[in-house]
């Protein structure tokens, strides 16, 4: 009988937990410009976002729209333009 040892070591570990988002908040500035703040648990990562009239989205969608590297835990404040004035929208992360 043959024995084969093999030795390995792991590159990386792999994130199992998705990060949580919380306390959304998002205001109007200007006639069509918007800022918005989210609260993340987890850094070194990719915020997607979307602004829409839409109550609902797809991730596909949210991830085909804007994006920002998340380096640290906590508030990520996004902000963008060109909305029409008094019109609603929704805020997608």
């Amino acid at each position: 009988m043959t024995t084969l040892t093999l030795n390995m070591t792991l590159a990386g570990v792999v994130d199992a937990t998705a990060p949580t988002l919380s306390a959304l908040l998002a205001a109007h500035v200007g006639a069509t410009g918007w800022t918005a703040a989210v609260d993340t648990n987890e850094a070194g990562g990719t915020l997607f976002y979307v602004v829409t009239r839409n109550a609902t989205e797809t991730p596909a969608t949210i991830q085909a729209g804007a994006s920002q590297s998340v380096t640290q835990t906590g508030q990520q404040v996004m902000s963008g333009s060109g909305l029409s004035p008094s019109t609603g929208y929704r805020v997608h992360a």
